[in-house]
């Protein structure tokens, strides 16, 4: 269990922001006394769907450029782009 400070921490965002989250439902809580404490298993399954949905707007979104002829190369041209630096970084 973790308290909600290290769950933000975790997480990249305030306390108070994880605090909305918690009363919003997103991530489930228990509350024995005062203090509510998150599992470690809902804090990384919660980042792990935020991910994906940043991933996928992101995706969306130089899509919708490319069709706009906004871009100046092709979506596959900078996502292999993309992932030559990534694997650069993590190897």
């Amino acid at each position: 269990m973790l308290t909600t400070s290290q769950a933000a921490d975790i997480l990249n965002v305030s306390r108070m922001t994880l605090i909305k989250l918690l009363d919003q439902g997103r991530i489930a809580y228990e509350q024995p006394n005062v203090h509510r404490f998150v599992r470690l298993a809902d804090v990384l399954a919660y980042k792990d769907e935020r991910s994906k949905k940043r991933s996928a707007y992101f995706q969306d979104s130089m899509k919708d450029a490319e069709i706009a002829g906004l871009l100046q190369t092709n979506i596959e041209e900078y996502e292999s782009a993309l992932e030559n630096a990534r694997s650069r970084r993590h190897p």
